[in-house]
């Protein structure tokens, strides 16, 4: 329908309608409703412009040229959408792949015998020894910082030490005085491990019998 209404008019500046509604459909329906767009785009700008409407139609010049610069005007349109239609689909292609690896790493997580942490900048996700260890239910924790926040006796000096670590490449464990969702005063060990782009993997365990033994 915009196609029609564009090619209805003399002016060229109307052309410049079509590129936000092929946009937009190239986002709903990618590369298929683009498909069918171009062919109902091509369709209507050639045979207006045989009929002698749109702005084409207008260019004092032979009728050939006529039609050359309207093939011309579709191919660069076909050319320059598919390639947006390339960009997004390797842009969801990689943000799909990112997903599945995250929901790998989970899983990876859950089987663990021990509690553990899987940071992805600031979202966190924990496993069920890591709620036993914390007495906070996974979901109530969903980031980094309001982990800390709920467990460490100095969330601000705990944060620091733990993206230190980050940054060296996990060196050594860390030991983290926490206090769990009862009161109970803890002594955790964070023993870190980067996985690669989708984050890190955090091991956890309480050491507070261990290290009042020594």
């Amino acid at each position: 329908v915009a196609t029609q209404l564009v090619f209805e008019q003399p002016h060229f500046l109307y052309l410049f309608a079509l590129f936000p509604i092929v946009v937009s459909i190239i986002f709903r329906a990618g590369v298929p409703g683009l498909a069918l767009a171009m062919i109902a785009i091509a369709a209507i700008v050639l045979s207006q412009t045989i009929a002698g409407s749109g702005p084409f139609a207008a260019l004092r010049t032979t009728a050939i040229e006529v039609q050359l610069t309207a093939q011309s005007f579709v191919l660069l349109l076909l050319i320059s959408f598919y390639f947006i239609a390339g960009l997004l689909h390797d842009r969801q292609h990689a943000r799909s792949r990112e997903l599945r690896e995250v929901a790998q790493r989970a899983q990876l997580i859950e089987q663990l015998p021990a509690g553990a942490l899987l940071v992805r900048d600031d979202a966190l996700e924990a496993n069920l020894e890591a709620e036993r260890i914390t007495g906070h239910a996974r979901d109530e924790l969903r980031t980094l910082s309001a982990w800390l926040t709920a467990l460490a006796d100095d969330p601000t000096c705990a944060r620091a030490r733990l993206d230190a670590s980050r940054a060296a490449g996990f060196p050594t464990p860390l030991l983290v005085a926490i206090h769990r969702k009862d009161g109970a005063a803890r002594l955790i060990e964070l023993a870190g491990r980067r996985v690669d782009s989708t984050g890190d993997i955090w091991l956890m365990r309480d050491v507070t019998e261990e290290q009042a033994a020594n």
